[in-house]
């Protein structure tokens, strides 16, 4: 999936495979974040968070979401929870290590709810 959060601004979401040491499946839910370079065509890459969420339950919903795609629940709450947490993200170079916090539990928050939509 790939929206604009903003003005001169994408977020691609990814869900990618990885496994474990013992070759257990590691599912994960990726924002990248991108601004719009101002020269020339093309974007610069921001931010990259990974959300692999720690229960089998979650794991689960990830797991379904690559299979089944986004539906219209996750869809929301990507472009409504998750998109402007990300966007927010761009200043972490500003940010107090509390805002920091703050914002990567926003992230947290709303891929949990989009890893738990999948298996509504």
């Amino acid at each position: 999936m790939v929206f604009a959060p903003a003005s001169g601004f994408k977020i691609e979401v990814d869900i990618e495979k990885s496994c474990s040491p013992q070759a257990d499946p590691i599912w994960k839910i990726v924002f990248d974040l991108y601004k719009k370079k101002a020269t020339g065509d093309g974007f610069d890459q921001l931010v990259h968070a990974s959300f692999k969420g720690g229960t089998p339950v979650i794991q689960q919903g990830i797991e379904a979401t690559a299979a089944n795609g986004i539906n219209e629940k996750q869809a929301d709450v990507i472009i409504n929870e998750a998109g402007p947490a990300v966007l927010d993200l761009k200043d972490s170079a500003s940010m107090t290590p509390q805002e920091l916090e703050a914002k990567k539990k926003e992230v947290v928050a709303a891929s949990t709810k989009v890893a738990n939509f999948a298996l509504e």
